[in-house]
């Protein structure tokens, strides 16, 4: 007789290894990323592109689904990086994702078929990438984003960043902390805006009868400067370590609202648009997408250091209460409730003290 007692196997066996991998929060995050960051990537990329080709026309605002198409791949990096919480991989795995995704971007093989609302070609679809070789700022940035989420784990586990924060000297500290990032982020990030514009084709010329791809006649890329904006805004994401104030202020602040609504705005109220001819205005628009990319990517890639913060520091901690209590003046205001009864008492007594200085109960 066979024994019933026996455990009976509901499926087949999984290796520990197997079991200890999956519940790995690396491997959750790094995972999630490998998923969607190519989504976020591509959508963001072939929206921008789209956004440029009808801004190259004379018709900034002209892209509904360039400009939402953005906004939902920059959800999509923000939900990657929030899901950072318990690990850095994810946005690790991201900055290794935009490698060949931005060499696609660069050759013009990579889109999405059916966003644009004109016809473009290949050679429309590179001009973007080919003058502001903006694939590689944003492995730069999700790199430092990563580094920076990393860092702050590395505090959590040490427990230097509980005792930061846990410090008398916490306030003034902080906000020196922020100050400082902030006054040198500003700086660094107006500074890129200007270098992209300065970086961007000026003659529109022969855009109407070669396309988009016709701002590149006579134009060279200046790579020097393409390195400098991406080594800055890198560094500007790492210092989200140690201040995020001063990354989203960046990212959000002086490069996704000026170039994603006000610039087109004012350009369609103005008149002020891509025209034939040598024109700054014409430099200014056709940055304007490239700017709002970068920026799109730069706020939401550093926003997981905040979650990975949350996850060492609990919003609802108070250093505070894990201060030691202090000791009783004297043996009369001893509060004894649940503890062991002093020496003579007997047990599961509760010794209280009345307020009125009256006889313990």
């Amino acid at each position: 007789m066979s024994d019933s007692s026996a455990p009976k196997r509901l499926g087949p066996a999984v290796h520990p290894v197997t079991v200890r991998l999956r519940r790995s929060p690396e491997f959750r995050s790094g995972l999630f990323a490998l998923t969607f960051s190519p989504v976020a990537l591509v959508l963001m990329g072939s929206s921008m592109d789209d956004i440029a080709a009808r801004t190259a026309t004379g018709l900034p605002l002209a892209s509904v689904e360039g400009m939402i198409g953005m906004a939902l791949g920059a959800v999509l990096l923000t939900l990657i990086a929030v899901n950072c919480d318990l690990s850095s991989s994810g946005l690790f795995v991201a900055a290794a994702c935009s490698v060949p995704i931005g060499l696609l971007q660069w050759r013009g093989l990579l889109s999405i078929p059916g966003l644009f609302t004109i016809p473009v070609s290949r050679e429309d679809l590179a001009t973007p990438a080919v003058w502001s070789l903006h694939p590689l700022i944003t492995t730069t940035i999700l790199t430092g984003s990563a580094f920076a989420v990393w860092l702050t784990h590395r505090a959590g586990r040490s427990g230097k960043l509980r005792r930061s924060l846990s410090s008398k000297e916490r306030p003034s500290m902080h906000q020196w902390i922020r100050a400082l990032v902030a006054t040198c982020v500003v700086p660094m990030t107006v500074l890129v805006f200007f270098v992209l514009i300065h970086m961007a084709p000026a003659d529109a010329t022969r855009v109407a009868a070669q396309g988009m791809s016709g701002l590149l006649v006579g134009h060279q890329t200046d790579v020097a400067f393409a390195i400098f904006c991406a080594v800055t805004l890198g560094l500007v994401a790492l210092t989200a370590r140690w201040s995020l104030f001063g990354p989203q202020l960046a990212g959000w602040a002086l490069m996704t609202l000026p170039a994603y609504l006000f610039l087109p705005v004012w350009a369609t109220l103005s008149g002020r648009v891509v025209a034939p001819g040598d024109t700054t205005t014409t430099q200014v628009s056709l940055a304007a997408p490239i700017i709002a990319l970068l920026g799109m990517v730069l706020g939401s890639s550093t926003l997981g250091v905040h979650w990975a913060r949350r996850k060492w520091l609990p919003v609802d901690e108070d250093p505070a209460e894990d201060a030691p209590a202090p000791p009783f003046e004297s043996e009369e205001e001893a509060v004894f409730v649940g503890e062991a009864p002093p020496q003579g008492a007997p047990v599961g007594e509760v010794i209280a003290v009345a307020e009125d200085g009256g006889e313990p109960s």
